[in-house]
Formats: structure tokens, sequence, C-alpha cells
């Protein structure tokens, strides 16, 4: 964290990767969007202190988007659960019909 960082008045965004297409199978479809999550006034953060991020990846075909998240406890790769801001990445392509995107959360 920069060591001038207001711990009272600050916000962080996150978007996740969108998820990809289907390019095989019975048909063309499109994946779902990554979803955005936003929390304000995070107070465990400590100027100076090490935090830990995950930009999540997307758009690659058959495959479902990655979550991006922000931790400032400790460095992980489970799922949103655990982090203080995460966005879900959206789902790919199913069959013939598009997906949903991810799910937000704070």
């Amino acid at each position: 964290m920069p060591n001038d960082w207001n711990y009272a008045s600050n916000t962080i965004e996150v978007i996740g990767g969108g998820g990809g297409g289907r390019t095989r199978g019975s048909g063309a479809a499109g994946g779902g969007g990554g979803a955005y999550a936003k929390k304000g006034n995070i107070t465990t953060l400590t100027p100076g202190s090490t935090i830990y991020i995950q930009v999540g990846t997307g758009n690659t075909a058959e495959l479902s988007g990655t979550a991006t998240w922000f931790n400032d406890t400790t460095a992980t790769t489970s799922d949103c659960g655990d982090q203080s801001v995460c966005a879900t990445g959206g789902l790919t392509g199913a069959g013939a019909n598009d997906n949903t995107g991810g799910l937000g959360g704070a």
C-alpha cells in the first residue's frame, strides 16, 4: 500500500474476466461478462504494507473467465469467499445458448 494511503477514505473496484464464446459442438454462443464489485473504506489496510491481487483473465474460447480480487491479508488463489473485494468471471457459452455473467461480491 502507498505510504500516504487514507484508510478512512478509499474505494477499491474490480471487474472479473469475461467468459469465452463457444466455437464448436452444437453451435456458437457468447460467453457472459465478468462481474463488477466495489467496496469502500477498508479499514484493515495499513500504509506501507503488502497487499495481494489477482487480475482475472477471460475471453479464451471454451473457457470461463476467472475472478479478479484484492486481498489485504494473504496471497491466495481460492474463490471469492476469502477476499476483501472480489468479482467472479463470466461463464463460457454453453451449447447454442449465450451464458450468464459473473456474480459480484464485496
